[in-house]
This record gives structure tokens, sequence and C-alpha cells, in this order.
């Protein structure tokens, strides 16, 4: 079955932490119902679907259907990892050949050993999911605490607040290049409410995502495979 993609784009200005994170969940929540609709339409639903941040840039080829399911015993959402080696060493996206197709085929799995941020945090850039599990990502309404302001790194948990159990789910350890403690907004919220909320399945697969500046200009493109950006910025040239 071809893909047939339910586009659907909506600005976020940023007002704050607190209200970007609420605003995201809002938007996620128009982008189920417009998923919902189009299914509607064509009177069959969908088997998979895709979060990506308009900005985005895929720089591995996505496994087919076939290959997405091999990526996970059970049924998962599927996210990348943090792409900086100081947050994640994450070797299963580390490439220093030169084949794209190589690349392309490179699915090996990203081990907890090679994990870090990740184990607490989950990236909001970029996601795929069977559509069983789409309602508990997209439809998502995470505790406020996830969202603390003004400063998103408070030494204590707020006295008062609902699921407070996982709050030390966000709580980072030593040896990163940011402050030990807690480390709350969007992607804090997103993990807290998924992983732990809905208790749904979350593996971190070799995925290699990222956000295009304009100009040639790819975020944190130093912690990304030289190889992977060099293709992508020739695409972006022609």
């Amino acid at each position: 079955m071809p893909i047939q993609p339910v586009v659907h784009i909506e600005a976020l200005p940023f007002e704050g932490a607190a209200v970007s994170c609420a605003k995201q969940e809002e938007l996620a929540r128009h982008c189920l119902t417009a998923i919902s609709a189009r299914e509607s339409a064509r009177r069959s639903r969908f088997d998979w679907v895709i979060k990506a941040r308009p900005d985005l840039l895929i720089l591995k080829k996505l496994p087919t259907t076939a290959g997405l399911r091999d990526l996970s015993q059970t049924p998962a959402v599927l996210v990348p990892p943090f792409s900086e080696p100081f947050f994640d060493p994450a070797p299963c996206i580390r490439y220093e050949g030169k084949n794209r197709a190589e690349f392309d085929a490179d699915y090996r799995p990203c081990t907890p050993d090679g994990l870090r941020m990740s184990n607490h945090l989950i990236s909001d850039q970029f996601a795929v999911m069977p559509r069983d599990l789409a309602v508990a990502y997209l439809d998502r309404r995470a505790p406020t605490w996830a969202y603390p302001m003004p400063n998103n790194r408070p030494r204590l948990p707020p006295k008062e607040g609902s699921h407070l159990e996982f709050w030390p789910t966000c709580v980072l350890g030593e040896g990163y290049r940011i402050p030990s403690g807690f480390l709350g907004g969007c992607e804090c919220g997103l993990s807290v409410y998924v992983r732990h909320i809905q208790n749904v399945s979350v593996v971190v697969a070799p995925f290699v995502v990222g956000l295009y500046r304009g100009k040639g200009n790819i975020h944190n493109k130093g912690a990304l495979p030289r190889a992977a950006v060099g293709w992508a910025l020739a695409e972006d040239d022609k």
C-alpha cells in the first residue's frame, strides 16, 4: 500500500517553555483529528503514523514497513536518539564510511549501553509509530510540572501535582555537559506521558535526522555523520 500522507502544519510561536509545550500538545491533537478525518474519508485505517517537524531533514532512508516492525519485538513508538555525543554516545547512528546505500541500510539496534539522555527524555522532533499507538503519542496531556517556568532546572519537585512519582525520570545524573538535576521541557513531558503514564513502549531506533536552518545550515551538524550531511546539502543545492 503506497504512503498516503496527511499533512497538517501549524505555526508554533515561542511564548515560554510552559506555554509552547502545551501548544505543541494542542497541535498534536489537531494532527490526530486530521488523521482520523482522513481515515473516515477513505474508509480504512492507516497502519503507521510518522510525526516530523516541518523543518526536519531525514538524513537516512527510512526502512520499509516490514523493516520498521523488525526494529521492535513488540509494538512501540520509534524515536531517534539524541545525536549529541556528549548526551548519547549512540554508536548506532555513527558512520565513518562514504557509501550511501550502506549507510541507508545500517539499522543496527541502539543498545542501552550507548544511550543516556534518551533513557530520560524523548526527542520530540521525529517519531514513527503503529497507528494503534498514535493516540497515546498525539493525544497527550503531560503534567504541568514537566514544563517548569521560569527556570527549567528546579532543585526539588513541586509539593503538589499529578504523577509526581515520575519526577525522577527527568532527573539527569553526572557526566553531562549540562549540570545534573531535573531537566524539564517538552521532551520531559513527552517521555513522562508516553512512557510512564500511558505505559507505552518507546524504542530508540537509528534514525538520523537534523533540523534545517536554511542556507546550508543544519542544526548541530557536527554531531551528525559527515557523509550524511554532505549528501543532504548536495540535494539542497540542486
